[in-house]
This record gives C-alpha cells, sequence and structure tokens, in this order.
C-alpha cells in the first residue's frame, strides 16, 4: 500500500511538473497614446525608431510580435519609464542598436535577441529552449519551458494578426502586393490588389475590442472599397479574408 501511494504521488508530481512547462499568454491588440501593439509580419524585416515607436514618448507601453521568421530592428533609446513587451515567434530576431529595458520578454524555440550597441535588460523573460541571447545586461527574472503558446483573445476571429495566408503557397504569393489606403481615413478606405482567387473575399473591420463593426464580401479578384464614414474617430482592424484565410490585417485609423 505503501509502495502504491508512494508511486502515485510521484507520477502526480512528475505530471505537476511538465504541465508547469507550458505557458501561455495573450497578446492584446490595444492602439492607443500609451499602450500600443507593433507587429512584424511573418518572414519580414522592419524597424522601430523615435519616429515610428507604438505610443507616445518615454511612458509607453507598447507589445510588440515578431511573427515566425521574422526580423525587427529596434533602434529606439528608451527611459526606464518605457517598458514594452516583446513576443518573439519561432526562428524570430530581435536585433538593438541601443541598450533598452523591457517589461517582459517571450520567445519561442530558436528565437534570438543581439544587441549591437549597449545591453538589454529584462524584469522578467520566458522561454523555449534553444533561444539565444547575445550581449544580454541584466535578466532579474529568466525561466524556461518546454513549450509557449500565444493567444489571440480580440483581434479579429481571435485569429494571430501574423499573415496566416503564408501557409498557402497560391495566396501568399499575392498576399504581399496588397495595399491599403489611405491611413489615416476619411469616409473611403480602398483595398487594392486584391489577388483573383477562386471565390469571394471579405472585408471586416473591428474595433479595438474585437468587435464586428462592418463587413463586405466581394466577387473574385475585385478590389475593395468600404465605406466607413459611419466610424467614429479612432483606430480600427481591417481583416481582409478568402474563405476562412487572412490576406491582410491591418490597423487604420478614422479621423
Amino acid at each position: 500500500m505503501k509502495k502504491q501511494l508512494l508511486l502515485l504521488f510521484t507520477i502526480t508530481t512528475f505530471s505537476f511538473a511538465l504541465k508547469a512547462q507550458i505557458h501561455t499568454v495573450n497578446i492584446g491588440t490595444t492602439q492607443g497614446p500609451f499602450d500600443s501593439t507593433f507587429v512584424v509580419q511573418t518572414g519580414t524585416t522592419d524597424s522601430i525608431h523615435p519616429g515610428n515607436h507604438p505610443g507616445l514618448g518615454a511612458y509607453s507601453n507598447a507589445e510588440i510580435y515578431i511573427c515566425d521568421n521574422a526580423t525587427l530592428k529596434y533602434n529606439y533609446p528608451m527611459g526606464t519609464s518605457t517598458n514594452p513587451i516583446f513576443y518573439l515567434g519561432t526562428n524570430a530576431r530581435l536585433e538593438s542598436y541601443t541598450s533598452f529595458n523591457a517589461a517582459k520578454v517571450y520567445m519561442k524555440a530558436n528565437a534570438s535577441i543581439e544587441c549591437f550597441g549597449g545591453n538589454f535588460t529584462s524584469e522578467e523573460i520566458r522561454r523555449v529552449m534553444p533561444s539565444t541571447l547575445i550581449s544580454a545586461g541584466q535578466l532579474f527574472f529568466d525561466s524556461s519551458f518546454t513549450q509557449i503558446n500565444f493567444t489571440f483573445n480580440g483581434w479579429p476571429n481571435n485569429q494571430s494578426p501574423c499573415n496566416a495566408a503564408t501557409q498557402n503557397n497560391e495566396i501568399a504569393s499575392h498576399s504581399s502586393a496588397i495595399t491599403v489606403y489611405p491611413n489615416p481615413a476619411n469616409d473611403k478606405l480602398y483595398v487594392k490588389n486584391v489577388p483573383a482567387l477562386k471565390g469571394s473575399t471579405q472585408c471586416y473591420i473591428y474595433d479595438v475590442l474585437g468587435r464586428l463593426l462592418l463587413s463586405q464580401t466581394n466577387p473574385p479578384g475585385s478590389d475593395c472599397q468600404i465605406d466607413c464614414h459611419v466610424l467614429q474617430p479612432g483606430n480600427y482592424h481591417l481583416s481582409l479574408q478568402h474563405e476562412g484565410t487572412i490576406l491582410q490585417n491591418v490597423v487604420f485609423t478614422k479621423l
């Protein structure tokens, strides 16, 4: 009986230890002056500098999501009050060209952070091994997990803002050519270079809380003209989809 209880305790403890190695975090969608979200799309290289950093000035608490196989070149001299949260997908790369502080960092497998100038300091970092930190400064809380999951509650259809169309070669070959303008917009928003795929495409507009406000279905290969004069001034998400596959996710401002 004692052996059975000991075995049960050992299995329970081991099971609990495995569960503790999986961490799930939700990536927010806020678009405001002091808390904003910036997404580096799958397989692309983008940059953040003082001219385009999410939020306003030294007190911004941005959420920055670097999708799988993407690279962000970060060149933003921050004060101690500026504490963005970074989410790095699989094989994502963050390159820093100045010393910076982060509130939290979440890194999937094979993600990397490299500092070409100064040091990187984080209050909390959670990562899947293997991951790489080069020229790191002070890490107050560093922990490793077997798996890190990102959820997207609040995004259109609760789907990843990364371009899901990259999963389909036919769609991916065209989706990068899609343009959305003007941004900011007054009464009309135009979507050009929509690929001529089999079946219709859908345009959805959501508010920052993820509520669907407008929807429009377009014939195959047809560009979109969206009448957005009914929207109140503010920030919105436009999701262009084809049979449930995201072609483009764009944040735009209604004047």
